[in-house]
């Protein structure tokens, strides 16, 4: 459910009933399962919930700059990207462009993306750690693949 009142649903996959629900912010989307956590980004909220996978309990959050849309999480779950959809301000200026934010031992760090760069759509991280792609609406649809060693 979306919304001001978003909630993830724990649905059974051979009946089709609902199992359980739980609160998740403004517009949740994008969720991502690790080890036992559920991470949500609340669009309209700015935030990256961390939450219990088994009961909803949120355990962590982060601001992110404008309308958190796409998630990645490192295979070992030491490292959260998040991608607005938007610019992080407006959109008038000589730089537009959306942002990523890393989520590592709790701190949250703001990296913009190349200028011209909006509309993340969606991202993931290579099996080994090393790449995040990034799809983009940048010059009518690009995948960005960036370097993960030195971050």
């Amino acid at each position: 459910e979306g919304g001001p009142r978003g909630a993830v649903e724990v649905v059974d996959l051979e009946s089709g009933a609902l199992k359980r629900s739980f609160p998740a912010g403004h517009t949740p989307m994008s969720p991502v399962v690790r080890g036992g956590k559920l991470y949500v980004a609340c669009r309209f909220d700015s935030r990256v919930l961390e939450m219990d996978a088994a009961t909803g309990t949120v355990l962590d959050s982060w601001n992110v700059p404008r309308e958190p849309v796409a998630l990645a999480v490192s295979p070992d779950g030491r490292k959260i990207w998040a991608a607005g959809h938007l610019p992080a301000g407006a959109a008038d200026g000589d730089f537009t462009a959306a942002a990523l934010t890393l989520v590592e031992d709790g701190k949250a760090v703001h990296f913009p993306l190349s200028n011209g760069t909006q509309g993340v759509r969606g991202m993931a991280i290579s099996p080994d750690g090393r790449y995040l792609a990034v799809g983009a609406d940048e010059r009518l649809g690009t995948v960005l693949i960036y370097s993960l060693e030195h971050l």
